[in-house]
């Protein structure tokens, strides 16, 4: 009721309300989402969207925002993952030697079905991805096609190695970025910023209890959905300045982004050097954006970023008024 929920028991609840029910019988038509060649197969499943959608909602991002930095700040891997592991876990219950004769007859005729080159049987499907992944021991679908069904239904899969291969093949979507965000190319640049920035491996922002206001403040700043001048990309880069320090090309180009309102910009100075937030900038954090968004202290972290954009909105209405009363007609 008072709206103070950390991220971590929302995704518990998502995912024991709402996966749960979404994942009935993925093992029988999970094959079908398992390919994972480009983005859009990753991420072009009913289920997938569904996830999106929802961390979208608590977090209060754009739908602008990379789907990639969007599971990396909550901690998730595309649903695919879990779909693969279940599976495998359901070849490994199928091809036990102990498993029901019915269960087992199955898994043999769909593995005849396979040898006879049908494409799109359940164990065509599933094969294909771990041709994909490298866990076929280096065969392709020609190559298994010219084994014995026992040959094939004695193959192993393991859940861990599954989870391992796809998080290898995901690299390949989340390169190295080097440089600084701010001079990086225009696509890719919401991932290179997040990467660079707020990425965080242990992902302490996400067990923060704090008022919800609070919350949806620290993620839409981490995820590049404040509005901020310089997520205007119909203007050239370089113009995209503070709005609230009025500053100019003669006294240094100050790009309104959030490095520069967090630790650069003097109009929130003030609120810097109180003491309740000292803590904050210690230990070389007061010039690098990453220690800063990272480190330990998160619940004061929320709260800083709450008084800052709570300032910012007041500065940039009175400067809206002051505009408006310029414009009026002298009597």
């Amino acid at each position: 009721h008072m709206g103070i929920l950390c991220f971590a028991t929302k995704i518990r609840v998502f995912h024991t309300m709402v996966l749960s029910i979404a994942n009935y019988g993925c093992q029988i038509w999970g094959v079908d989402f398992l390919r994972c060649e480009d983005e859009h197969r990753i991420f072009n499943n009913p289920a997938q969207k569904l996830v999106f959608k929802f961390l979208r909602c608590i977090s209060g991002s754009h739908r602008s925002v990379s789907r990639w930095a969007l599971l990396l700040n909550f901690g998730l891997e595309p649903i695919q993952v879990q779909w693969g592991r279940i599976c495998a876990r359901c070849w490994k219950e199928h091809a036990n030697p102990a498993a029901p004769m019915l269960v087992r007859k199955i898994l043999y005729s769909d593995v005849q079905l396979f040898l006879n080159g049908n494409d799109m049987c359940w164990v065509a499907k599933f094969l294909r991805c771990m041709c994909f992944l490298g866990l076929a021991d280096g065969m392709s679908i020609t190559d298994l096609r010219r084994l014995t069904p026992p040959q094939i239904i004695n193959m192993h899969f393991s859940e861990q190695d599954i989870t391992d291969a796809f998080h290898q093949h995901y690299k390949r979507f989340l390169p190295d970025f080097v440089g600084d965000p701010r001079s990086a190319p225009t696509r890719g640049a919401n991932l290179h910023k997040y990467m660079s920035w707020f990425h965080d491996k242990h992902c302490r922002h996400m067990f923060v209890s704090a008022p919800e206001h609070h919350l949806r403040c620290l993620m839409q700043l981490r995820l590049d959905s404040l509005r901020l001048r310089c997520s205007e990309h119909s203007i050239d880069r370089n113009d995209r300045l503070c709005r609230v320090c009025f500053t100019t090309r003669h006294h240094g180009v100050r790009i309104e982004d959030e490095q520069h309102i967090m630790l650069e910009c003097p109009r929130y100075r003030r609120i810097r050097t109180k003491p309740i937030w000292q803590p904050l900038f210690g230990e070389g954090r007061h010039a690098n954006m990453h220690l800063f968004m990272t480190q330990p202290d998160q619940f004061k972290l929320c709260h800083f970023v709450c008084a800052v954009l709570r300032r910012r909105q007041q500065l940039l209405l009175h400067r809206l008024l002051q505009l408006q009363h310029q414009r009026q007609p002298c009597p």
